[in-house]
């Protein structure tokens, strides 16, 4: 069985696909393969940090409220400045509105989103001008453990 963090890192990509972003279908969820000028547009998803806080007594069932943190990285490139800034600030929007509106990427176990932040970078001093942002959005859920009989006793 797929753990939560995989499961929506492979929503967030379905979404992102479906959505028919400027990405087209050049969304990854694979941190290792490089970015190359001649594929972009392209969106990167990943699973950053997660932190877990007990949701009362755990005697019974072991429950966490449990914030995690996804990734979508968008890269935009070309000669002219200008269009990869507005490439990139489409991607964003796209982004968000794609993930925030999916019935399929916000079921269960998510219970709704924290926080969303957007970072922007542009490196303009290579022949290829490439724009970065980083879409993060801090996803909230419960996490709930089985207790084995005969374990906690």
């Amino acid at each position: 069985m797929a753990g939560f963090r995989n499961t929506i890192r492979e929503r967030a990509v379905a979404a992102l696909v479906d959505a028919g972003t400027e990405a087209g279908a050049d969304v990854f969820s694979n941190r290792v393969d490089p970015v190359k000028a001649d594929r972009l547009p392209l969106l990167s998803v990943s699973m950053g940090r997660e932190r877990k806080a007990t949701q009362g007594l755990m005697r019974e069932t072991p429950e966490f409220r449990a914030v995690a943190t996804l990734e979508v990285r968008a890269f935009a490139g070309g000669a002219d400045i200008a269009n990869v800034e507005d490439t990139l600030e489409t991607l964003i929007d796209e982004v968000q509105n794609a993930l925030l509106t999916s019935a399929t990427f916000m079921a269960t176990p998510i219970l709704h989103i924290d926080a969303v932040e957007v970072d922007v970078e542009y490196n303009g001093q290579a022949a290829e001008n490439i724009g970065f942002a980083s879409i993060t959005f801090d996803i909230a859920y419960l996490d709930e453990y089985e207790v084995i009989p005969g374990t906690n006793d």
